[in-house]
């Protein structure tokens, strides 16, 4: 249900500040020490294909709109694309 309201009705600009400093405040809480500048220069080598990603990561989150996340909700947030895995005991299962 949860995915479904972010495909269809935009966020609040309450809560996607909320987002975006959550996301500053955890990224800058790695960057405290060298092994997460290490890691994370790594990682977006990787993910993004450039390590100066880690540069502009803020600027591109603060660029970010409801309209965006109702849209990337609506490509990627839909049956076509699910998995569904029930955890339980055997017995419970059945």
């Amino acid at each position: 249900a949860e995915l479904e309201k972010l495909a269809t009705e935009p966020v609040e600009e309450n809560e996607l500040i909320k987002a975006r400093n959550r996301l500053r405040t955890d990224r800058l809480r790695y960057l405290q020490e060298n092994e997460g500048l290490a890691n994370m220069l790594t990682y977006y080598q990787i993910i993004a294909g450039d390590w100066r990603y880690l540069v502009t990561y803020d600027e591109k989150v603060a660029d970010l709109t409801a309209q965006d996340i109702m849209d990337v909700a609506k490509e990627y947030f839909n049956p076509a694309n699910r998995s569904v895995v029930t955890v339980g005991r055997k017995e419970a299962l059945q």
